[in-house]
């Protein structure tokens, strides 16, 4: 009897805009591989953050998913097409959006001119109309006759969303799309991004990146560590499994030392801090560290302290 993955390919599911599965993609300068045998599948309509620090291997799969590489192991199906089928390549990539960590503009050309020249490259019909409605969707209709080298970073950002989506992609791919915004800006893009969500609910968004708070507006967030998916659930999950509330702990070797007399938990070191559950702890675990003298807060767990305990790394590491 064929096995259900067997059954998945001769039957692949239509209501998923990516589908992959046991991908491996590796590389010559580096020594394990980018990808490890990773599956995911995502239905349309869906926002999902994939999240690790640079190295992980976010970047890689999403290079994939805009068909700019090929996996070197696996099977990869996009809006409902194989990947490696030449015939379909051109249908997958006319569905595609895509806004690289650098914007894919042509920064000597007015923001009208570049809008104009994805338009053409698309065949859009009516392409004044379309242009038109782009900016105003996007806040740049009184830049439009302004040259992109002149815009602030959050204006380009913004032409560089709004090139991506002009002629209405099912799958949109966003690769550290705020790199290198302050921020405002940053948060305005965010916000806009979540604008453009509300407006086209069967809009699939990829979006790889490093920042907790980026991965908290995601449906779903994708935790990847060396090549590998170690997470893969909810924000709002993924924080609750590590404690609904964190002691932090200034980092000393006497808080490390009390803690270690005062709970059989072993705290997770991050930096300078401390990090402990503060459900299961002892009672009166606040007011021992208080009359240590132990410098400490509580709060939620984070993102980042979710992906710290499952890996012992931080979100903001980087390596090759």
């Amino acid at each position: 009897m064929p096995s259900s993955d067997s059954l998945d390919h001769e039957h692949p599911r239509e209501d998923l805009a990516v589908d992959a599965r046991d991908i491996v993609r590796r590389y010559r300068t580096l020594d394990r591989a980018a990808l490890d045998h990773v599956s995911i599948t995502i239905p349309r309509g869906q926002w999902v953050a994939l999240l690790g620090p640079n190295g992980s291997g976010k970047s890689t799969l999403l290079r994939l998913l805009a068909t700019l590489e090929r996996p070197q192991g696996g099977t990869l199906r996009l809006l409902g097409h194989p990947a490696d089928d030449s015939t379909a390549l051109a249908h997958i990539r006319s569905r595609l959006g895509v806004v690289f960590q650098s914007p894919s503009l042509d920064p000597l050309l007015r923001v009208e001119e570049n809008l104009r020249t994805q338009a053409a490259l698309f065949g859009l019909r009516d392409v004044r109309a379309r242009v038109s409605e782009s900016a105003r969707q996007f806040g740049i209709d009184d830049r439009l006759h302004e040259r992109v080298a002149r815009l602030s970073g959050g204006l380009v950002r913004r032409t560089d969303l709004a090139r991506a989506l002009i002629h209405d992609p099912d799958l949109l791919l966003l690769d550290e799309a705020t790199t290198g915004l302050d921020h405002a800006a940053r948060l305005d893009f965010l916000d806009l991004l979540g604008r453009v969500r509300e407006e086209r609910p069967q809009l699939t968004i990829v979006s790889a990146t490093h920042l907790m708070d980026e991965g908290e507006r995601a449906d779903r967030v994708v935790m990847i560590h060396h090549g590998r998916i170690i997470a893969d659930d909810t924000p709002e999950s993924l924080r609750a499994a590590h404690g609904t509330r964190l002691v932090r702990v200034v980092r000393t070797p006497e808080s490390e030392y009390l803690l270690k007399n005062l709970t059989s938990t072993t705290p997770v070191k991050a930096g300078r801090e401390l990090l402990l559950p503060l459900d299961g702890s002892p009672p009166d675990l606040l007011a021992r560290l208080a009359e240590a003298s132990a410098s400490f807060c509580v709060g939620p767990a984070t993102l980042s302290d979710a992906y710290l305990a499952l890996t012992g790394e931080s979100l903001q590491e980087t390596r090759a």
